[in-house]
């Protein structure tokens, strides 16, 4: 397959010179729709994308399940040229993608854990002699068992036809989640757009390449499972490294809003929280930024964190925000207006299928699901995915990122060691198994500190106030092998997070 790179000025002269005319050739892959052929990615993709994401429409079946092409500029491979290639892949439900400027071809599989990675890397002139390994590796060596559908693209909407492209950073698996191979109830699910994995081995996520603000939110639509202590103390853990940390309340239950010390007042005339909470975040986008609503943690933690708060009149206001479609992009917008002063922000969502929980999902960058692993928790998963997925139709119809997940985080779990050796691991199994999602490795262990930190009151007027302390500030009081293997379970869960999210 001889190629004479200096003919290629453009991404035009990519397409038709080298997918065309010679790479889909040499891999016998016709053009057009269906399996086995190769769709070439165009401006009436891009609108058929669009206007299906904005209606909320599927890809019809017989564009899915093989491979995409996709040609650039033949200079280098840009960042956002991966994150089209992602986009392609989740559009068409394609299993692999291959990238090329001409010069060079990589091909990019889907990752175990969501997203794609890089699994194949050749110059033009190594094509002839590794063919078979190409069309094995894209699954054109069986097409009669595997279907496939090929897609060639210009990466024509970020840049003019000749300019030159940057080369990435590096080849990390990029940020377009995908489902795990499909047990039931994953996330894989072919009917629907952009969706996010349960696997946490690759994680995506819009801020994986580099620094700036991590957002993850921490839910499960089954409560009882240790969403809040997960979300206070984790955040305080974080903070404890230095690093700059906001916690927002988006449960009407405000349990986030208690444990950080805020609902302190005993009397309705003392409330001072409800004239500033959340809320008025989603209400309006012309006031009420993060500057304006954010509060410090009382007595919570050393150093304090930052909160967004919440409020029992919450509840009051989802039907009217309901009626208003910006709102769900609110939080998100204000956030991003602050995007220098925070490294993370921790969002507290509530255990339910409601707009608050799809504007915390929304929002995020990250997933964290927590669970006691029973068997009530464990058939919530099945809920929870689908939400993602629901989640993330609305995602893809804003151009932002499907949601990373980066597992189901064990917590609640009993510290019995008959317990720990024989029933841990087959529900740790079964969550794998059954329902599609990647454990985290931290483990939560229910510990009697931790309930007692954020259950704390002093003596006041002769009144009981509230004095909840973050696991870590309890063990400086409380000095108990508990508590302190408590504050280590969060210890571990920080650097587990700060990896994933890498930090």
């Amino acid at each position: 397959m001889a190629v004479r790179t200096k003919v290629y000025r453009r991404k035009k002269d990519v397409l038709s010179k080298f997918v065309k005319s010679t790479l889909l050739p040499q891999l016998d892959v016709p053009e057009g729709k269906g399996p086995g052929r190769a769709r070439i990615a165009d401006f009436q993709l891009d609108i058929e994308m669009f206007l299906r994401g904005l209606f909320m429409m599927r890809s019809t079946r017989r564009d899915r399940d093989g491979t995409v092409v996709v040609a650039v500029a033949p200079v280098g491979f840009k960042s956002d040229s991966l994150r089209k290639l992602g986009r392609y892949i989740d559009y068409l439900k394609a299993r692999s993608g291959l990238l090329t400027n001409g010069l060079e071809l990589r091909v990019y599989e889907r990752a175990p854990g969501g997203g794609i990675e890089l699994s194949f890397q050749c110059t033009e002139e190594e094509i002839p002699s590794r063919t078979e390994e190409l069309r094995t590796l894209l699954g054109l060596a069986a097409a009669s068992k595997v279907e496939t559908d090929t897609l060639s693209a210009e990466d024509s909407a970020d840049q003019d036809e000749g300019e030159p492209e940057k080369a990435p950073a590096n080849d990390e698996p990029m940020s377009e989640p995908e489902p795990v191979p499909e047990p039931a109830g994953t996330l894989q699910g072919s009917d629907e757009p952009p969706e996010a994995s349960s696997d946490a081995t690759v994680i995506p996520g819009p801020e994986r390449e580099g620094g700036g603000m991590k957002i993850i939110a921490v839910y499960h639509n089954k409560g009882g499972v240790g969403k809040t202590t997960i979300s206070v103390n984790l955040a305080a853990a974080l903070r404890n490294r230095g690093l700059r940390v906001l916690l927002v309340d988006m449960d009407a239950q405000s349990n986030a809003t208690f444990a950080v010390g805020l609902l302190k007042f005993q009397f309705e005339e003392e409330d001072d929280i409800i004239d500033k909470y959340v809320y008025h975040i989603l209400g309006s986008g012309d006031f009420d930024f993060i500057p304006d609503v954010v509060r410090e943690s009382s007595s919570f933690n050393t150093p304090e964190i930052d909160v967004i708060p919440s409020h029992i009149d919450l509840t009051n206001h989802q039907y009217k925000l309901t009626q208003i479609s910006a709102c769900r992009s609110r939080l998100m917008t204000k956030l991003d207006n602050v995007r220098d002063d925070y490294d993370f922000v921790i969002i507290d969502a509530p255990p339910s299928r409601d707009l608050y929980a799809e504007i915390a999902l929304a929002t995020a960058d990250y997933l964290i699901i927590p669970s006691d692993l029973r068997p009530f928790a464990n058939q919530g998963l099945t809920n929870v995915e689908q939400f993602v997925r629901d989640v993330n139709e609305f995602r893809w119809t804003i151009h932002r990122e499907p949601l990373g997940v980066f597992g189901v985080l064990p917590s609640k779990i009993s510290t019995n060691h008959q317990f720990i050796k024989f029933t841990l691991p087959r529900q740790k199994q079964s969550v794998v198994e059954r329902y599609g999602f990647s454990l985290m490795d931290s483990v939560i262990f229910e510990r009697m500190p931790l309930a007692t930190a954020l259950s704390r009151t002093k003596r006041q007027e002769e009144m009981d106030i509230p004095d909840p302390k973050s696991i870590f500030d309890f063990c400086k009081e409380e000095v108990s092998p508990s508590a302190k293997q408590a504050a280590v379970d969060f210890q571990m869960l920080a650097d587990e997070v700060l990896e994933k999210a890498g930090v």
